[in-house]
């Protein structure tokens, strides 16, 4: 993660105090050789939640056990304004990547129209970037929201002197008008159709324009074939993203993988879970089925 980054890596402990520590730093130690390109540095635990909140700038990539790193993210949660700011992610080794929110389902405010949606939207970009090795969608996206924080929206959990307090939803529609979304004319995107492994669909776009110059993108199918990636070549105009992931599904369906409700003889049947398995095995994200 660090050669994805900036090239730093501080590893956190105790080795002042806790034997366990001592060994941790040793074997970072050893274990960073085999990186020379990564800068290495060891810093105590009290001194890295100090550092943390008087310039945190200074850190890249923070390398530490469970206990200190629980800590720390709580820390590091307040220089961003709280918890509704931050993504999370479990990542490593060949299985499954899973990317959520820090923060958890806040059921005492359900409906109320008050969440902090940018930790989600965030947990959304680490995906893109870590897990598809999308950068570039997920630099636009990051870029967005940053935007609408620099135009002075904010939640009601991250106050400050001046800002416009908005809600969830206002606060998402910020975000998508910032993305600078230019949706074509219905004329330009004729009925398109597809042939292949057995399988015949049509595909048919749609598209809402309301006055006041906030276009909403609206995708509807015909028959059996989810859009999802055409809301990626025509929302967002990332062509290399939206083939990468329609290239997938082709693929997924020329080896024979079908749900109940497209299946035909001769195919493998599957579920929904083991169908996006498939597809994201397709674009090279390390998923074990």
């Amino acid at each position: 993660m660090a050669m994805e980054r900036r090239g730093k890596v501080c590893s956190v402990d105790k080795a002042t105090i806790l034997e366990s520590s001592r060994l941790w730093r040793k074997r970072v130690t050893i274990m960073s050789e085999e990186y020379p390109e990564v800068d290495l540095s060891h810093m105590l635990v009290d001194t890295s939640g100090m550092e943390l909140i008087r310039y945190p700038k200074q850190f890249d990539v923070l390398l530490t056990t469970n206990v200190f790193g629980d800590i720390l993210s709580d820390v590091s949660a307040m220089t961003t304004g709280g918890i509704g700011m931050l993504p999370s992610a479990c990542i490593g080794g060949p299985g499954p990547q899973l990317f959520e929110p820090v923060h958890g389902s806040a059921p005492d405010i359900e409906g109320e129209d008050v969440a902090n949606p940018l930790a989600a939207v965030l947990t959304a970009v680490m995906l893109l970037r870590y897990g598809l090795k999308e950068e570039a969608v997920a630099k636009r996206i990051e870029n967005a929201i940053f935007d609408t924080l620099n135009e002075g929206f904010r939640t009601r959990d991250i106050p400050t002197p001046g800002a416009k307090i908005v809600g969830c939803k206002k606060m998402g529609e910020e975000i998508l008008k910032s993305l600078y979304v230019r949706v074509p004319s219905v004329d330009s995107i004729p009925l398109v159709e597809y042939s292949g492994s057995n399988v015949a669909w049509i595909k048919r776009r749609g598209y809402c324009f309301y006055p006041n110059d906030q276009t909403q993108f609206v995708i509807s199918t015909d028959h059996v074939h989810s859009s999802d990636f055409d809301a990626i070549r025509y929302g967002l105009k990332e062509e290399n993203a939206a083939q990468r992931i329609e290239k997938a599904v082709s693929d997924v369906l020329d080896r024979g993988f079908r749900t109940r409700d497209i299946h035909t003889p001769g195919t493998t049947l599957v579920g929904c879970k083991r169908m996006g398995e498939e597809i994201l095995r397709s674009l090279d994200a390390r998923v074990s089925v």
